[in-house]
């Protein structure tokens, strides 16, 4: 979904209780660095938000 810059689909799979935005793809790279090769902003304004949550202290 990174890859081709479908921004709803990764909005749909980082909603996912068992989204692993750290996993690796067959070439070693994340979500991360795959959106920063290819300037998708716009997804790596949800995949920071995504980690963002991830790292909030439980309340």
């Amino acid at each position: 979904a990174v890859e081709h810059g479908s921004l709803n689909i990764v909005k749909l799979l980082l909603a996912r209780p068992e989204c692993d935005v750290d996993i690796v793809d067959n070439n070693g790279q994340t979500a991360i660095s795959i959106a920063t090769n290819k300037n998708r902003k716009n997804i790596l304004v949800e995949l920071y938000a995504k980690i963002n949550e991830l790292k909030r202290p439980y309340s």
